[in-house]
């Protein structure tokens, strides 16, 4: 759009979600180390406990005072429909489940990253932290602050062997009157970037076998990664995880873990993964492995 300025459109197709996003970028404002964005997305979500249709718009100011360091600030403003809920989830979860819900939010993080590569580290680590407080005097209909920190460590071993550690809390807190958080809110755990070895969102309570998820949550990995021939890597990892009905409760002592092996292909536009997980206690009727295929880094 002339002076750097970019526009762009991402579109997302799956079962499980249905997004259509533009995404504005005006560089340099309004300083010379910082950049302005205008995000607005359309989208449905289909998961198994519920369904949600969600439009929304979300200016966003990202500072980078240092190469690795970002901070950035955010408010976003959203319609949210939600619908396909049981009854017996909305028993055991009363305000959790609101029909139709205006969201106004206002986020602050930051983001150090000191790594070799971007796409697949070998070496450094990456730390981002943000709060959100959503409703009270910002408006809408629910009410609720959000917190969420990560740590990822890439160390190079013995030879080419590497180990990657990472730890993702989260937790949220009803404010304001709100007894709840929305299920579309809530933190859930299990699946291809979480525990691999479990389904997706399948640890934690179920409800007529569908997942609620928690207000706390706690995900830990360990991957050791070794190159096997050219740009194939193989890997072995050990997952953790665990949600909690509390704010504020990270349940370490009750986590659910889940191991396996997986092999990267190093393709330009980053690894591509596949991994074979086995959980060490699966819901009943869950199955005893999955295989997880994906381009990206796990983490």
């Amino acid at each position: 759009l002339g002076g750097a300025r970019q526009l762009g459109f991402t579109a997302r197709l799956s079962l499980l979600n249905r997004t259509l996003t533009a995404d504005f970028v005006q560089p340099h404002f309004p300083l010379a180390t910082s950049r302005t964005r205008l995000i607005a997305s359309e989208g449905r979500e289909d998961e198994d406990a519920y369904r949600l249709d969600r439009t929304r718009l979300s200016p966003r100011l990202e500072w980078q005072p240092t190469a690795t360091v970002t901070a950035f600030g955010f408010y976003r403003a959203e319609d949210d429909s939600l619908d396909g809920v049981s009854d017996a989830i909305k028993r055991r979860l009363p305000g959790a489940a609101p029909p139709n819900s205006v969201l106004s939010g206002l986020g602050l993080g930051a983001d150090w990253t000191i790594t070799d590569n971007l796409l697949d580290p070998t070496r450094g680590w990456v730390t981002n932290a943000s709060v959100e407080p959503v409703g009270g005097a910002l408006g809408g209909d629910v009410s609720f602050v959000r917190l969420l920190a990560e740590e990822r460590r890439y160390q190079p071993l013995v030879g080419r062997l590497r180990a990657v550690v990472r730890l993702r809390l989260g937790t949220a807190e009803p404010i304001a009157g709100s007894h709840e958080i929305p299920l579309f809110e809530r933190f859930y755990v299990g699946g291809i970037n979480s525990v691999r070895g479990y389904g997706r969102r399948r640890i934690g309570p179920l409800v007529d076998d569908e997942p609620i998820g928690g207000r706390s949550a706690v995900e830990a990995s360990f991957e050791l990664r070794h190159p096997i021939r050219g740009a194939l890597d193989g890997a072995v990892f050990l997952d953790g995880g665990q949600v909690s009905q509390q704010s504020f409760d990270f349940p370490f002592t009750h986590l659910r873990y889940g191991s396996g092996v997986g092999a990267r292909y190093r393709s330009p536009v980053g690894p591509l993964r596949l991994d074979l997980g086995f959980p060490l206690r699966p819901p009943r009727g869950d199955s005893s492995w999955q295989v997880y295929v994906s381009l990206g880094a796990t983490f």
